[in-house]
């Protein structure tokens, strides 16, 4: 991924991130534009900040799937959108090919706070209301 963090200069700064395999969404914060959420099959969803980032960097938030479901079986992951709630770049929602909808708050953990199932219905996009009130 290629981005001109300087408007002044015509120079690119190249950016190498590792956000694991199969990566199938990328999606930049509108609150903040050096902020990037990634996720995919079986990648969890990542925050990256470009600012602060290096090629040995991390990302600044990585979540954690949920626990294993009542057979004591791991829940597959497969994030197929991403959302940012409120423009903000703490609230980051997600909807998944196994009809899951996902809402994260960085500040709180690293586990969702709300996980909803939709039963053999995949989730191919997810998008925030035009009003935050609501």
């Amino acid at each position: 991924m290629s981005w001109n963090f300087d408007d002044d200069t015509d120079e690119l700064k190249v950016i190498e991130v590792s956000t694991g395999n199969h990566m199938t969404r990328l999606r930049k914060c509108e609150a903040s534009s050096h902020i990037y959420a990634t996720g995919g099959k079986e990648t969890e969803l990542q925050l990256w900040n470009l600012e602060t980032f290096s090629n040995e960097s991390t990302p600044v938030f990585k979540a954690k799937n949920v626990r294993n479901d009542f057979l004591d079986l791991r829940v597959p992951v497969w994030v197929q959108d991403i959302t940012f709630l409120r423009e903000a770049t703490d609230l980051v929602a997600i909807s998944t090919r196994y009809g899951q909808v996902r809402l994260y708050d960085t500040r709180v953990g690293n586990r969702p706070m709300v996980d909803m199932q939709f039963i053999d219905h995949p989730l191919m996009a997810i998008s925030t209301v035009c009003s935050n009130n609501r």
